[in-house]
């Protein structure tokens, strides 16, 4: 089967599928070029978009300030920090599958306590020996947490690079909008998108673990934030500038 029909075939299934897309990603079934083809696809695309949209549509990222960007710049930040975001996110991910097997309580109790002190943490001290400890330590905790569980690390980094079809899908929409300055069809658009992106993380959960629902969404929740703390925590020990970050945020 010639390639092009056969990642069609893997795009059709992912929309209309999406279980037997994962079972078939987490099998090997699926190669790996679709899912690294639909990313940079993905990320070229929202270049583009970035690029032309103007930095306070909507209103809201006007509050961010971004310094004048390049379809280069967003290119590069979507390349390399977008990339590390999802190798982060995935990790965390991966591991809070195994800590939510525990009881519950003691596991929401556990990350409430670790968010809290994290960015307590983060927001009161500015000692950078401090800082880079735990860097240091987050980033060694985050490559044990692969090594441990690297079979499923792959298989939801491959999701997570696969599920970028949806934001492929709706860029047209975006484009439009911004061409209509319609504020609310980009945000009406943004949002099916993002309820769209929550079902297949949840399909995509589902393949590898029996999570219920509830606990599949506090993973996704406590993945974000870990993910953006480290982030954060990068930007503290000026790793990450400011405005790069800014980008980070906004897209």
């Amino acid at each position: 089967m010639p390639k092009i029909i056969e990642n069609l075939l893997f795009a059709k299934n992912l929309l209309l599928k999406p279980e037997d897309f994962f079972q078939n990603l987490n099998e090997n079934k699926i190669n790996l070029i679709f899912p690294l083809g639909i990313y940079l696809i993905f990320i070229l695309s929202n270049s583009l978009f970035l690029n032309y949209k103007p930095l306070d549509f909507p209103n809201e990222l006007a509050a961010l300030n971004i310094a004048e960007p390049s379809f280069l710049f967003y290119f590069g930040v979507q390349f390399f920090w977008g990339t590390l975001l999802s190798v982060i996110f995935a990790g965390l991910a991966v591991f809070l599958i195994k800590f939510y097997k525990f009881k519950f309580s003691i596991a929401l109790f556990s990350c409430v306590i670790s968010v809290i002190t994290g960015i307590y943490i983060l927001k009161t001290s500015d000692n950078f020996l401090i800082q880079c400890a735990l860097l240091l330590v987050f980033t060694a905790l985050l490559v044990w947490i692969i090594k441990k569980d690297i079979n499923n690390f792959i298989f939801v980094l491959k999701a997570g690079f696969a599920v970028n079809l949806i934001l492929v899908l709706i860029l047209p929409v975006l484009f439009f909008s911004v061409f209509l300055n319609s504020e609310n069809l980009f945000l009406i658009f943004e949002g099916l998108a993002g309820i769209w992106l929550l079902i297949l993380f949840v399909k995509t959960i589902k393949t590898i673990s029996t999570m219920s629902v509830l606990k599949t969404i506090l993973i996704l929740a406590f993945s974000a934030i870990g993910t953006f703390g480290m982030f954060y925590l990068l930007v503290k020990i000026n790793l990450l500038s400011e405005n790069t970050f800014k980008v980070i945020l906004s897209m």
